[in-house]
């Protein structure tokens, strides 16, 4: 499936309404840069203007004093209209930026429904600028800290900054006389104030700039991610609409969910539908195996898993991708539900070489539709999932047929014919033995011998 049938799948628009749609888009972006200009433009002034009349409070301070007000109590007020003035005018700026983005997005779905494309030309126009961009999700709400969109946030911030140093003289005076214990000169206190007027007007303007599965745990993700040099995706958005975009695919084919994931939910996190994204328990009974050198399963959940496959682009080292892994883990279940997560970690998880999603791994496999998998089908690619070198790990099939036979998840029928799809995979190649391993037949001969789970007519027939 290429790009364009990735991002637009079976959308086509008549080329009048396309083009009245992109000329209406293409004049609200024009209105929306007009609308920040002006907001910036007149924010500054205000801000200058205010700013200045403070400043000439002590000419004032007759008129003021008939009123009962003293130089203070009006420098107070002054720099509360600018503070307040400053942070609204950031929050229409970013409102405007939101609206400007959309639009931007909008008009790269519009050019691309018309058969637009620039290809290589990304080369000499940057697919993050509008003028280049076949990707919609190239354009980011935020355009980050030093963009050019973020100048007039700076510009705005560095007003109400330099007003706030200039009528400090009566916060400092303020604390001093609360706090007179407190070891710091005026200048340092001055210039703390300041700061923290600058670094909440910056997080007030990246908090209205938030993508739709933007939260805090997202942003803790990514902060560790840093700390630790842990590599993950560049757009999360762009990442969540190609899962959502492969999970409507397999629903398209009619690919059939119920199974596998029932499965899935059995052989790799039994706990999926109780934890909230990790599981304290799993990790402990890992890190123990791992202690003491014995294969007790592994410690991530399906949104471990799921975390892990779409947005950790370098998965070494291990220990600190694993801290940045549950972060993940937790922001996803916070932005998707427990069945959505499922179907998306079954059409992203890679069953074989090359091999992405159980419909794509049942027509690799069994040379069929996802749409009709029985059992047997479901449960040999769910226990792909866990064996990504195309070796058949025979003790590790036998344990987990034994137990899903006991548990009531499998019948013996169904046993005898997932070791009849592991014989048939291995006599094409597709699948490797280990010379220190089982053979399917020797699993079979354990399940259906004494010491298995109980003598059965059809095993003996296929023995």
């Amino acid at each position: 499936m290429t790009d364009s049938e990735r991002y637009f799948p079976n959308h086509k628009l008549e080329r009048d309404i396309g083009l009245a749609e992109y000329q209406v888009a293409a004049g609200r972006l024009a209105t929306e840069d007009q609308a920040v200009n002006w907001s910036k433009n007149s924010a500054l002034i205000i801000a200058t203007l205010v700013g200045f009349i403070s400043f000439k409070a002590r000419e004032y301070q007759p008129g003021l004093d008939t009123m009962g007000v003293t130089e203070t109590s009006f420098k107070v007020s002054v720099l509360g209209i600018i503070t307040a003035f400053s942070y609204l005018s950031i929050v229409h700026i970013a409102a405007l930026q939101k609206s400007r983005t959309l639009a931007e997005r909008k008009i790269i779905v519009l050019r691309r429904m018309l058969g637009v494309s620039f290809g290589e030309n990304t080369l000499v126009l940057p697919n993050w600028r509008l003028e280049g961009a076949d990707n919609p999700f190239s354009i980011h709400l935020y355009p980050g800290l030093w963009s050019n969109r973020t100048i007039p946030v700076h510009v705005i911030l560095v007003s109400l900054s330099a007003s706030a140093f200039f009528l400090s003289g009566f916060w400092v005076s303020f604390v001093e006389t609360y706090w007179n214990s407190l070891p710091f000169t005026e200048r340092q206190i001055t210039v703390a104030s300041c700061s923290a007027l600058y670094v909440c007007g910056l997080l007030i303007y990246r908090h209205n700039l938030r993508d739709q599965h933007d939260n805090f745990w997202l942003s803790l993700a990514k902060t560790v991610a840093w700390g630790t040099r842990t590599r993950l995706v560049k757009n999360f958005e762009d990442a969540l609409y190609r899962v959502r975009l492969d999970v409507e695919e397999a629903r398209r084919i009619n690919a059939h969910f119920d199974e596998v994931s029932k499965l899935a939910i059995y052989v790799e996190d039994r706990s999926f539908e109780l934890h909230y994204g990790f599981s304290v328990k799993a990790m402990a009974r890992a890190f123990f195996g791992f202690c003491t050198g014995r294969n007790l399963g592994g410690g991530s959940t399906i949104t471990q898993q799921f975390s892990r496959t779409v947005f950790i682009s370098r998965l070494r080292p291990t220990l600190r991708r694993k801290v940045v892994e549950i972060l993940l883990a937790v922001w996803v279940e916070s932005v998707w539900s427990k069945s959505y997560i499922l179907q998306g970690y079954l059409v992203t998880s890679r069953f074989d070489a090359g091999i992405y999603g159980f419909h794509r791994a049942a027509r690799h496999f069994f040379s069929k539709s996802a749409e009709a998998l029985s059992t047997a089908e479901a449960f040999f690619l769910i226990e792909r999932l866990g064996n990504i070198r195309g070796v058949f790990l025979g003790r590790r099939v036998q344990q987990l047929l034994k137990s899903a036979a006991s548990d009531g998840v499998l019948d013996l029928d169904s046993c005898k014919d997932v070791l009849a799809l592991y014989e048939t995979q291995i006599s094409v190649k597709r699948i490797k033995l280990r010379d220190d391993d089982k053979t399917p037949h020797e699993v079979l001969n354990e399940i259906c011998g004494v010491d298995g789970i109980a003598a059965n007519a059809s095993c003996k027939t296929l023995m």
